[in-house]
């Protein structure tokens, strides 16, 4: 049982920081047309998929032998009641939920993905945070007007009075 735990951790462990390095490389390429870098990306989100399933059926695992551990039955391991009392009366539960809501979220992401396939699609991506979190956006936006002043797009923060 012992060997069972060290290995769902280390797994476990290895994939959250492998999805962490996976991810900062990807935001740190930024993103090209060449054909080498759209394939390598490509790749890179298939591998960040699979980490992230990884991730998460380890962290289930972890679960499971903890809450063996803390019972001190193994058959706990597989009772669905002993998991909800581990996760709702412990410090171990509430780390391990709120690690896995995050993961949760992110595999949304990874799955849900928004697709740019043209160049103008990534352009306005790119570009839009940039243009209304400007200077010139953030002093237009103290005189008044609802819309951004470069790009034209109607702002979420409320105009002060």
């Amino acid at each position: 049982m012992i060997a069972l735990g060290v290995a769902a951790r280390w797994l476990h462990l290895a994939a959250g920081l492998g999805l962490v390095g996976l991810v900062t490389a990807t935001l740190l390429v930024g993103h090209r047309d060449r054909p080498t870098v759209l394939a390598w990306e490509a790749r890179m989100l298939g591998w960040a998929r699979a980490l992230t399933g990884l991730v998460l059926a380890t962290g289930l695992a972890t679960l499971a032998h903890q809450s063996a551990v803390v019972t001190g039955r193994p058959g706990a391991a597989l009772e669905i009641g002993e998991w909800t009392r581990l996760l709702g009366h412990s410090q171990f539960g509430t780390v391990w939920l709120v690690r896995h809501g995050v993961l949760l979220l992110l595999a949304a992401l990874l799955l849900l993905r928004e697709r740019e396939e043209s160049v103008a699609d990534r352009l306005a991506l790119r570009r839009s945070p940039r243009c209304c979190g400007s200077p010139r956006a953030r002093r237009a936006r103290t005189r008044g007007p609802s819309r951004c002043s470069r790009c034209g797009r109607s702002r979420a923060w409320p105009s002060p009075s």
